[in-house]
């Protein structure tokens, strides 16, 4: 008894001890876990970090603006004349290679590939880069910021999805990635001081005379005297983005003269001097004369993403030149069957009524729905006719070309119904998607 009296004391205090200590537990890991909470909450509502734009090269030539010729072995190389290639107006070999049977077989991917090659929107987008690259070395020279416009150049013809628009050509320029109704123009150079001219510049003055005059004295008597002067200077200014200036010159002149009273002749005049000015308050430190190349250089990533833009809203409209042209094929071979249609109930209807078992008035009821037929396939025939130009204004520089100009284009890509991977996606995860990859963010 003594024995089952002491087991059953100790189940009771061990079942005490337990549900002291439970709650105890729970409430522990329960104040350890509630800041867990708000930290997700927080970090869910944190936007993505936009993808930085890296500097884009999409140019006909490798030239990089943004750095002079090499001085080495041509010391005046980087003082000659840099020639901008002119821009090309004829169209890539891409084009004529789709051109078979009079015909121009175009895909989806073909017709964005043109469009990159050929569309003057983005040859217009694609200038701005070196100008930004440019304006990088027009500061490291110490010089102002010219500006770079970065707007969005839209109104390709076609591109708004409508039947019929305005305009035409490579469009306008517009709100970009910028603001303002010309784009935003990057040439705000601020206040403050102009830093030091940062290039070499190196001066030279030669110079020679020589003269003859007459003796207007009793004492150097009839003759003529001639005298020369003989001038050699040269100097050499630098500036740095410390704000010190160094210059030297070094100046020589000889100076010859027959008159007999003068000391000295030939008379030789030699002079060297090294300068070094800094600025100790206004203009001093290279935060401030520095401010200009670090401006150049994010216009510089601005003009990155205005292209990148560019190039997004680009092939944008030609998916949506290229789907409407679907459309218009989809809607002349509707019209085809729907023609064709009325066409063969017309002259069944034209049979039963020689036989006498259909009135005279559904008859004339079919003829007007064939005449209404051909109306609409005319209408669709002129406006597929329509989207084939729109096309090829859209991928070819130069539509002078006869075979060119008069071959239709036969879209092989049609609308499917497959399932977009987009579909799948969360809402949220579409806007992180845009948040991160948009180049106006």
């Amino acid at each position: 008894m003594k024995l089952r009296d002491m087991q059953a004391t100790a189940a009771i205090a061990l079942l005490l001890m337990s549900g002291n200590v439970q709650p105890a537990v729970a409430q522990t890991a329960a104040q350890q876990s509630a800041p867990a909470a708000p930290a997700a909450a927080a970090s869910e509502n944190v936007p993505p970090a936009p993808k930085l734009t890296e500097p884009l090269y999409l140019r006909d030539t490798g030239t990089d603006y943004t750095h002079l010729h090499p001085m080495f072995p041509n010391l005046l190389k980087p003082y000659t004349v840099t020639s901008f290639p002119a821009p090309s107006l004829g169209n890539t070999p891409r084009l004529s290679q789709l051109l078979r049977d009079g015909k121009i077989y175009l895909s989806l991917s073909d017709a964005v590939l043109l469009a990159l090659e050929n569309n003057f929107d983005v040859a217009i987008a694609r200038i701005n880069l070196d100008i930004a690259d440019t304006d990088v070395l027009r500061a490291k020279a110490g010089g102002g910021l010219r500006g770079v416009s970065t707007g969005l150049v839209t109104g390709t013809q076609g591109g708004s999805g409508t039947t019929v628009v305005g305009g035409g050509g490579p469009g306008g320029t517009s709100a970009g990635a910028g603001g303002g109704a010309n784009g935003l123009v990057l040439s705000t150079s601020g206040g403050g001081p102009q830093p030091e001219n940062l290039d070499p510049t190196l001066t030279s003055a030669l110079e020679y005379e020589a003269t003859t005059t007459a003796s207007t004295s009793a004492f150097t008597g009839s003759t003529p005297i001639k005298s020369t002067t003989a001038t050699f200077n040269f100097g050499y200014t630098e500036g740095f983005l410390t704000g010190t200036q160094l210059g030297v010159t070094f100046n020589n002149s000889r100076g010859t003269n027959t008159n007999p009273f003068n000391t000295y002749s030939p008379l030789i005049n030699t002079s060297f001097r090294a300068t070094a000015t800094q600025h100790l308050l206004q203009g001093f430190g290279l935060a401030l004369n520095s401010r200009f190349i670090v401006q150049a250089k994010n216009d510089r990533r601005i003009t990155d993403s205005a292209f990148r833009q560019q190039l997004l809203y680009t092939v944008n409209q030609v998916e949506n030149i290229y789907w409407g042209l679907v459309s218009a094929y989809e809607d002349e071979q509707a019209k085809e069957r729907a023609l064709a249609q009325s066409t063969q109930l017309t002259e069944d209807n034209r049979r039963q009524l020689q036989i006498g078992t259909l009135a005279p008035l559904d008859v004339v009821n079919s003829d007007s729905a064939v005449a209404t037929d051909k109306q609409a396939l005319v209408a669709s025939q002129s406006n597929l006719e329509y989207q084939q130009l729109i096309m090829k204004q859209a991928i070819a520089r130069n539509l002078e070309d006869p075979a060119l100009t008069s071959a239709p284009v036969i879209p092989t890509d049609r609308v499917a119904l497959d399932r977009l991977p987009e579909e799948d996606m969360s809402q949220d995860a579409l806007v992180r998607q845009a948040y991160t990859n948009n180049p106006s963010i």
